[in-house]
C-alpha cells in the first residue's frame, strides 16, 4: 500500500499497448513480480552480490543500508487497491500535473498482476 514518506514505484504502459501484445504485458509484469518476490526472500548482502558491478562509487555499507531500507518499504504484493489508489492520486493529479483525476478501475489493469501471482504464488 503507498503511504506515508514511503517511496513509490509505478510501472504503465499505454493501453494500445495492452491491447497490441497482452502476453508481452504479461511477460513483463511475470518478470516484475517475479525479482520483487527473490528480493523478497534474499537478504540484502545477496542483492547486493548481483547489483554491485552497477552501483558507482557508493560503498558497500551504504549500498547495503540502501537495500534494507527498500526490502523494509516494498510492496511485494503489487495490488493497487482504492486506498492506495487514492494515496497516489494526491501526487498524480494535483493542479501542477495537469493530469485530469480517472477512477482506479480506469487506470489499473490488476488482471496482469493477479495472474502473476497465481501462477507463481
Amino acid at each position: 500500500m503507498i503511504g506515508g514518506n514511503v517511496p513509490v514505484t509505478a510501472n504503465f504502459t499505454l493501453q494500445s499497448t495492452i491491447d497490441r501484445d497482452p502476453a508481452k504485458v504479461q511477460a513483463y509484469v511475470n518478470a516484475l513480480y517475479r525479482a520483487g518476490q527473490w528480493i523478497k526472500t534474499s537478504s540484502a548482502a545477496e542483492i547486493y552480490g548481483i547489483v554491485e558491478p552497477y552501483v558507482g562509487s557508493t560503498s558497500r555499507d551504504a549500498n547495503l543500508i540502501e537495500i534494507e531500507a527498500y526490502k523494509s518499504a516494498a510492496d511485494y504484493d503489487g495490488i493497487i487497491d482504492d486506498t492506495s489508489f487514492k494515496c497516489g492520486a494526491k501526487v498524480w493529479f494535483r493542479d501542477m500535473t495537469g493530469i485530469k483525476p480517472i477512477a482506479r478501475e480506469d487506470a489499473v489493469a490488476d488482471v496482469f498482476i493477479r495472474a502473476a501471482k497465481k501462477k507463481y504464488g
